[in-house]
């Protein structure tokens, strides 16, 4: 299992080729925030999972959101806020 942290406002192309998203860790929530995650190396197409922040993300991180999900052509992270996120992924080529 592999893991990336990020802490601001930013897209992060986590990592290239093929892959398990398997959870999102939010430790710092803030207000009308929101983290995109897509199965591609850009902040292009549709999206496999996305965490909006409302008042009750805020009041109690760490929060985890278990996904488990595939990606094929990479994992590309969009945080609109400087949130403070840790994502755990499993790759399927070293």
């Amino acid at each position: 299992m592999k893991r990336s942290r990020i802490t601001t406002a930013t897209t992060t192309l986590v990592r290239t080729g093929p892959g398990t998203l398997h959870t999102i860790v939010v430790g710092k929530g803030v207000a009308a925030g929101v983290i995109t995650v897509y199965d591609a190396l850009t902040a292009t197409g549709t999206p496999i999972a996305v965490i909006t922040f409302g008042i009750a993300l805020l009041s109690d991180p760490p929060i985890t959101a278990l996904y488990d999900i595939d990606f094929s052509v990479g994992l590309c992270v969009v945080t609109s806020q400087a949130t403070d996120i840790t994502l755990s992924y499993q790759t399927l080529n070293p």
